[in-house]
């Protein structure tokens, strides 16, 4: 089930089979609260988020938001992935 999870997601897709069992070790798999920011525009957090179930509201820093659901193409990459956040995400 860890790798059919884990080959959803676009980063990775191409990784082994051993690779993806190495990486399910690693993972933490988070409900968050709703109307929490779990990621602060600008941060420098080194932790990736993925969605997996719902949907986020995503803002930048021009005040224009928008959201992201699982299972759409845009939820198949991680939450804000550059360094610092070009986002805030908010569940």
């Amino acid at each position: 089930m860890v790798l059919r999870f884990l080959k959803y997601f676009l980063p990775f897709q191409h990784l082994s089979d051993h690779q993806l069992i190495e990486l399910g070790n690693l993972i933490q798999i988070k409900k968050i609260a709703a109307n929490k920011t779990f990621i602060q525009l600008h941060s420098n957090s080194s932790r990736q988020y993925f969605l997996i179930d719902g949907t986020v509201e995503v803002g930048d820093e021009t005040s224009t938001q928008w959201h992201i659901h699982s299972r759409s193409e845009n939820s198949r990459n991680p939450l804000s992935r550059y360094r610092p956040s070009r986002y805030s995400v908010k569940s």
